[in-house]
């Protein structure tokens, strides 16, 4: 389990051992989404927030509350190249 902290919101990332490669890009992108959401939505209403890790058998992401379900083959174990400028960074953006 990887952990991380947004103000006062943990987060945590659920995955299998040797899928480590992106959970930096994950939780930067769940902290700043939890900035930009709460700016303009209104406050995160729970104390945690938390990825989940899936088979790639589908390829998919789904939300329920605190919960983000989350295929392995959308994130965790993607390839993303720094130096090319079009080269989609999708474990921070999904």
């Amino acid at each position: 389990v990887k952990q991380a902290q947004w103000n006062d919101v943990a987060i945590e990332i659920d995955y299998q051992p040797g899928h480590g490669y992106n959970l930096d890009r994950m939780v930067k992108g769940v902290q700043e989404s939890l900035t930009y959401y709460s700016k303009n939505f209104g406050p995160y209403q729970h104390k945690l927030v938390r990825i989940i890790e899936f088979p790639r058998y589908a390829g998919f992401a789904q939300a329920f509350p605190n919960t983000i379900p989350f295929s392995e083959s959308i994130g965790f174990i993607a390839k993303v190249d720094d130096s090319n400028p079009k080269d989609i960074d999708y474990p921070f953006y999904v």
